[in-house]
């Protein structure tokens, strides 16, 4: 399977998501606004069948009015559900300002539900050093790193590529940062490699 592949595997299943979501919304408004009709209904009874008993006595006219005050009546029921959409929106807009404000780290935090796993990540960021494409190949290795921080794959793909950028310093570093907690043989032998080069 190609790293093509993969992306586009990793977008239709954003694709299905949104839409899976999508249809929940709608299937959850549309039942809300059945229940409140039918609520609505059953609490007054008494109340529509004695406004139908005098209408049929009263003249045309007259039936004409209390048929224009009654739709008055239910337009002003059913402004809170229209106050509900606005309100949902201006909450909408406000999230997505608040996003934008946010800061790198927060989104990545946010972001890890949407990310394709562990196995993926790395294997695009392996595509992308072979291609010599450094900056995806650490944005991979990083995606990978935040799923699961102590499998030493994540922070060998994330050094190579930092050292394929020039930033040699930066590279070791960051071993050495795993290397501390965790002692591991290929990561000890990796820095000895960089540092000679």
């Amino acid at each position: 399977m190609t790293f093509y592949e993969l992306e586009k595997e990793c977008k239709k299943r954003k694709r299905n998501l949104i839409i899976l979501i999508l249809l929940i919304m709608l299937f959850l408004l549309i039942s809300g606004f059945f229940l409140f009709y039918i609520l609505n209904s059953l609490t007054k009874p008494s109340f529509i069948l004695k406004k139908h008993q005098t209408s049929v006595q009263k003249t045309k006219k007259t039936e004409i009015k209390q048929i224009k005050k009654h739709s008055v009546k239910i337009n002003q029921k059913l402004l809170p559900l229209i106050d509900l959409k606005i309100d949902f929106k201006e909450k909408i807009q406000k999230s997505v300002k608040q996003d934008k404000n946010q800061t790198r780290n927060q989104k990545i935090i946010i972001q890890t539900q949407q990310i394709p796993s562990f196995e993926t990540c790395i294997n695009l960021s392996k595509k992308y050093l072979e291609k010599k494409d450094f900056k995806k190949a650490l944005k991979w290795a990083k995606l990978a790193n935040i799923q699961n921080k102590r499998n030493p794959l994540s922070w060998i793909l994330s050094a190579k590529a930092l050292y394929g950028e020039g930033k040699k310093e930066e590279a070791i570093k960051l071993l050495k940062i795993y290397d501390s907690y965790y002692n591991n043989k290929e990561i000890k032998k990796l820095i000895k490699e960089i540092d000679e080069k």
